[in-house]
């Protein structure tokens, strides 16, 4: 057998850069999951984009949510 040339690639994930995704768990509400994924593949990407337009600033103002705590 004669040794492998030209290009080789390793399978499997790419090494992951300091921006690497982190993997979480969330609830959902059920009628907001089921709308992502309406939608078909790619609901999770959605969802971040969604999450993303939520916490950027718009013209120099931040969005934020406000969480009411009952006692």
């Amino acid at each position: 057998m004669r040794p492998a040339n030209g290009t080789l690639t390793q399978a499997g994930r790419p090494p992951l850069s300091d921006a690497a995704k982190q993997q979480v768990t969330l609830r959902l509400d059920p009628d907001v999951l089921a709308k992502f994924r309406e939608g078909g593949p790619g609901w999770e990407g959605r969802i971040n984009a969604a999450l993303r337009a939520a916490v950027e600033p718009r013209n120099g103002i931040w969005i934020t949510a406000q969480i009411l705590t009952i006692r």
